[in-house]
Parts: C-alpha cells; structure tokens; sequence
C-alpha cells in the first residue's frame, strides 16, 4: 500500500513538472500572440498557472520522500524542506518568464551571510538532523541512550518519539526530552528494546525454582507487555546448604521499585523455607 502510494506521488511529481516545463517554454510565444496591452495579464496568468503546477510538484515530491513511518519522525525535516522547496521554486518560475533577479540576489546573498553566522547553531542542528534521518542510528519507538562530553558524561536515556529539524525529542520518565541534533550527532549512542532497569544477585534456595522468582517479580512489580525477567544461574555455593547463586535482571521500559523487587526475592525464599520446614 506504502508503494504504490509513493509511486503515485513520484507519477503526479513527474507530470507537474512536465506541464511547468511546458508552460515556461510556451510562454515567450502566448505573449507574442496576445495584444500588447494585455501582456500584463498573460504574465499574470502565466505565473498564476506555473505557481499552481510548482505546488502541485512540491508536494508529491513532499508526499514520495517522507511518507510512511517516516512521516511522523521527520516533520520538523519536512517543513523546512517545503520552505526551501517554495522559495527554490518561486525563483525558478520568475527567472522562467523572464524577470531579472540578479540585483535580488546579489541583496540576498548578502543578507544570508549575516544571517548564517547570526543562525550557526541553528543551521548545525538543521544538518545535523538531515544526516541523523539519513544514517538513521535511531527510530522513533527505540529506547535510546546519549552520553556526551557536552553533558558533563551524564547518560540521558528514554524512547525517541520524534526526530525533528533541529532536536531529536525523548520521553524520559514522562517528560518530554528534547536534544540538539547535533549534540545526539556527536554522542555515543546505545539503542535496546527494553533497558536494564535492576540486576540483582541472589540465591536460589532448595525448594525454589527459575520460574518462582520470574513469576513474583513479574508480579510484585506489575511489569507491562513484553517486559522481561531474566534469571541466570551462576555459582552453587556449598556453603550455604546447597543454594544455587544467580542472578535476576529486570528489563523494563518503566523504571521499577527496588524495594518491591527484593520484597519479591524474600517471598520467594519464605516460601521455600516453609516447604522445606514441612
């Protein structure tokens, strides 16, 4: 269905800028053929159809590059791509009639240097976010982890729910965390399905089983779909009665109480005594 909605996109694309062509290149003629004194109203026209076909092109083009999942992660990029993509046309279809631009041109470049050095953060953040879309070493939906030399080498952690122009947006403990792009270009980053939140060693009493301790902390904790329990057994300790030594790590988009993971660990080993005791 995503195919051949961008296949439609890129066919109506495709056909605008063959009608555009078309009327720019007819256009010095339909001039030649009307009154002089309604050639005001044939360039009007004329600007009036091209910008209609320009639009048309802009947003096919718009609709066949960021379409499917990527719509929702890349608006930010999407927006200042149609503004480029606006201004880029208009000048197109001024130079296409015949309008002098270069005094126009020479203002506004000008004008972009100042406003260039005045924007540097801005802009490094707005490249930064065209190379993130582009390499792509998260998604929206990852649970994702920065560390950086610029934040002191504090580790921000959370899930990316959106990849803009100029910051990349986390969900951090429910708020909403929002990085540079070109800070997240720089840092070290670690994407997982369902982060570590606890690891715990601990002994797994006679009596006991694997799958006791994954079902109370399951449990205890109220973990959500697809959260995690993992048990691993390590070392059989002589010395305390035969108990298996193991470890318990929870893995969890939430983070948990480590009180009631223990609380957890200890019904599990009550339990077991009491079946030994009888």
């Amino acid at each position: 269905m995503r195919f051949h909605t961008a296949a439609r996109s890129w066919a109506s694309a495709a056909a605008a800028i063959a009608g555009l062509v078309a009327v720019l290149a007819i256009e010095p003629d339909v001039l030649h053929l009307i009154p002089t004194s309604y050639s005001v109203v044939g360039l009007l026209g004329t600007l009036v159809l091209a910008s209609i076909l320009g639009t048309i092109v802009v947003r096919a083009l718009l609709a066949a590059l960021f379409s499917g999942e990527r719509a929702e992660s890349m608006s930010g990029l999407r927006t200042v791509s149609a503004w480029a993509a606006y201004v880029l046309l208009g000048l197109f279809i001024i130079s296409g009639v015949g309008i002098n631009l270069s005094g126009f041109l020479l203002g506004s470049a000008v004008i972009g240097v100042v406003v260039g050095t005045a924007a540097q953060s801005s802009l490094s953040n707005l490249f930064a976010g065209a190379m993130l879309v582009a390499a792509r070493p998260y998604r929206v939906g990852d649970w994702t982890y920065f560390r950086s030399a610029l934040f002191g080498g504090t580790e921000y952690e959370g899930v990316v729910i959106s990849v803009g122009a100029l910051y990349t947006t986390l969900a951090s403990d429910g708020q909403p965390l929002r990085i540079p792009n070109s800070v997240a270009m720089s840092a070290v980053v670690r994407t997982d399905d369902r982060p570590s939140r606890a690891s715990i060693e601990t002994r797994l009493l006679e009596g006991a089983s694997i799958r006791d301790i994954e079902r109370s902390v399951h449990d205890r904790l109220e973990l959500g779909e697809g959260d995690r329990v993992l048990v691993r057994p390590a070392v059989l300790d002589n010395a305390g009665g035969g108990a298996l030594g193991c470890r318990v790590e929870v893995q969890s988009r939430s983070r948990i109480d480590t009180d009631a993971l223990l609380e957890a660990l200890r019904e599990v080993d009550r339990r077991a005594r009491a079946a030994a005791a009888r």
